[in-house]
């Protein structure tokens, strides 16, 4: 009865948001801000997520639902299609390692990698800041570049690999045989896009935009489903007749999609922080036109109970950091998770950059950093994303 009511509601819902729901212009022609029917909107749409949370709440989750989930995915049939794993490995002594496999149609991986190590300057993958590389080996792999990433046990152990040459970012020329072998280990929970985003966070950011039928099915094709889990990634690194041992705190996600079209995300900025009492930081800004311009996401773990609290507020804005098309070294935010509120300083020590997919759809930075979370010392990753209009540059 209650799905009945709201299928012959949703039209009525929609034709009195575009008779009166009158907008601002939107910052930079970009940016959504309130319109007269905000704050309708928004507890309009807080019911229907509870509804829908609810109802995903009594339906059971398999027990092996993560197990089926921790290896490489068939792609669906669609020219978009993403099977993504991502490592952000960081540690208090300024030592770090930022690797990413993203599966594609045709074989094609969009494959990065950067290690900073000891006194040696960074290392990258020789062919950044182009990432397109191609999986020559078994189809259903995370490898290609010399990078091999693979889940040993689902959601506690995964190994990552590399071996091959890595070039400094500062002086191409010079190349360094690389050998990476590491494992990484969790007991932590994971934090699960579609079950565990705040709700009344996901509420605001749709009632900030125009709603039309459009509107909703381009909220619903770009959807993907998207996890992430802290752990431990202890490395033995050997770089030339260097040798070292690294125990790096860590980060992974694993993306799966039909539809991740690169050329349709305007901006975003991704942050994994651990702090010096063992608390882990995940939070996110994203503007995604057509279907969010200004969302707000992420989690908190807290380590003194093992708590995962998802962030209900955050006041870092894209449109005031960064906008011109280069991070911002120095910034801060504060944010809302379990009735207690944080503030975050942020220094960026390193932000090299790459371009992915064959054509060059988006420009990422993948920055190293040292901050500090309501005062307590703490370092970690952040990825940075713009729009790269121009492209692909044409070869000369």
């Amino acid at each position: 009865m209650a799905t009945f009511w709201v299928i012959c509601l949703v039209p009525l819902v929609l034709l009195v948001a575009k008779l009166f729901d009158r907008a601002p212009p939107k910052i930079f022609g970009v940016y959504s801000r309130p319109g007269g029917l905000f704050w309708p909107k928004a507890v309009w749409m807080l019911g229907l997520l509870w509804l829908k949370r609810l109802a995903g709440r009594l339906r059971p989750q398999a027990p092996d639902y993560y197990t089926a989930l921790e290896r490489p995915q068939p792609l669906p049939d669609t020219a978009l299609a993403v099977d993504a794993v991502y490592f952000n490995a960081t540690n208090r002594e300024g030592d770090c390692l930022f690797v990413g496999t993203a599966r594609r149609p045709l074989r094609l991986v969009d494959t990065f990698l950067y290690l900073k190590v000891g006194e040696l300057g960074l290392l990258q993958l020789p062919l950044l800041p182009d990432s397109a590389h191609f999986n020559t080996g078994e189809e259903l792999s995370y490898q290609a570049g010399g990078v091999h990433i693979k889940c040993l046990e689902p959601m506690k152990v995964w190994t990552v690999e590399y071996q091959g040459e890595l070039r400094e970012a500062d002086d191409p020329a010079r190349l360094h045989d690389v050998t990476i072998k590491g494992v990484f280990t969790s007991g932590e929970p994971c934090f699960n896009s579609s079950t565990d985003l705040d709700v009344w966070s996901m509420a605001k950011a749709l009632a900030l935009e125009p709603w039309s039928r459009a509107f909703f099915k381009n909220v619903k094709a770009a959807h993907q489903l998207h996890y992430e889990q802290f752990g431990v990634l202890e490395a033995d690194v050997q770089v030339g007749g260097a040798a070292f041992k690294l125990r790096l705190d860590t980060v992974r996600d694993h993306s799966v999609g039909a539809h991740r079209d690169w050329a349709s995300y305007q901006r975003y900025a991704l942050h994994w922080l651990t702090a010096a009492n063992g608390d882990h930081v995940a939070i996110g800004a994203l503007c995604h036109p057509g279907c969010y311009s200004r969302l707000h996401f992420g989690y908190l773990y807290r380590a003194r109970d093992a708590r995962m609290l998802p962030i209900s507020d955050c006041d870092l804005q894209l449109h005031q950091q960064g906008e011109q098309g280069t991070p911002p070294r120095d910034y801060a935010f504060t944010f809302k998770a379990g009735g207690h509120a944080y503030d975050v300083q942020l220094t960026l020590l390193r932000t090299p950059h790459f371009y992915i997919s064959q054509r060059w759809e988006a420009k990422l930075y993948e920055c190293q950093c040292r901050a500090r979370v309501n005062g307590l010392p703490a370092w970690g990753g952040v990825e940075w994303q713009y729009r790269n209009v121009g492209g692909r540059p044409t070869p000369q």
